[in-house]
């Protein structure tokens, strides 16, 4: 299965402030409105493999740029909260009153983000192996040795942040399988749930690339301020929330997700135990099929 490239997965336009907001379209233009935010590092060519399951859903997928990422100027000082903005542009950009979001893996702080302060627009909240709170002891515990190290820098800040994302992005420019393998090596090479299919691979090293395309400060501000304390409380959300967390996840640790579940009041869990990180791309048609039938 080759996943090709997209008409409508380029687009742009102008927020308030001047900056470029970068965006993708997938599955059917007339659908079911459903704003998709992309893994760290990742970018919206992440949701290609999406395309056809969205089509047979009837469903609209909505693939915005985080700020610094693909098509999307850099806002040095944003904030996670600051991304419910963004999205609500983009929402009145493309005449939608109402739609729902949801987040794969670092996407999943953002979608949270837009539960608690784009409530009153929101239809569905869904997170995808999605990353809790990293400031949190119990939740940052939870990760495996390299990601605790990676996020112990990223929540420094200043000059060591600066210095490693420029050590990422000169690997990822030189050999970009190569480090996308090593670091989900666990998942990739034997660490649990299905193997990743070849194309869903190629996309999201695709993606992890194109998040870099104006270099990798945007890549340091997502880690930096997933590490950091997010501005918000898991405990204010009341919009209907499920949770899709895979079993055998080595990346984002189920963990993880009991943890989100545990601090959002009557969220839905779906454990999956035989998944891994990456069951955003092997359940996707299971997980759109929740959102078309989610009660309105």
């Amino acid at each position: 299965m080759d996943i090709p490239a997209k008409e409508n997965e380029n687009r742009q336009f102008r927020l308030p402030d001047g900056r470029r907001l970068g965006f993708a379209e997938y599955g059917d233009p007339n659908g079911l409105p459903l704003i998709l935010f992309h893994g760290t590092p990742g970018s919206r060519l992440m949701f290609r493999f999406a395309d056809q399951a969205a089509l047979r859903s009837g469903l609209r997928l909505i693939a915005p740029d985080r700020p610094g990422i693909g098509l999307s100027d850099r806002l040095p000082e944003r904030t996670i909260p600051g991304w419910c903005g963004d999205v609500a542009r983009l929402a009145d950009h493309l005449k939608l009153e109402q739609f729902g979001v949801a987040g794969i893996s670092g996407g999943g702080p953002y979608a949270l983000a837009c539960a608690h302060g784009l409530a009153d627009r929101l239809t569905y909240v869904g997170v995808i192996s999605g990353f809790g709170p990293l400031a949190d002891a119990e939740a940052h515990a939870a990760l495996k040795w390299r990601y605790r190290f990676l996020f112990a820098l990223a929540g420094i800040g200043g000059i060591t942040l600066w210095i490693s994302v420029r050590v990422l992005g000169l690997l990822f420019r030189i050999a970009p399988a190569a480090v996308f393998r090593w670091a989900m090596a666990s998942e990739i090479n034997g660490g649990g749930g299905p193997k990743i299919d070849a194309d869903v691979f190629r996309t999201f090293v695709d993606a992890a690339l194109e998040a870099m395309r104006d270099g990798p400060d945007g890549i340091g501000d997502d880690l930096h301020l997933m590490a950091r304390p997010w501005g918000f409380d898991l405990g204010q959300i009341s919009v209907p929330l499920e949770i899709w967390h895979g079993g055998e996840d080595r990346v984002v640790p189920f963990e993880m997700g009991l943890y989100i579940a545990a601090a959002v009041p009557g969220c839905q869990f779906h454990a999956i135990e035989e998944e891994g990180h990456f069951l955003g791309a092997t359940r996707i048609s299971e997980i759109l099929r929740r959102y078309e039938s989610a009660p309105r």
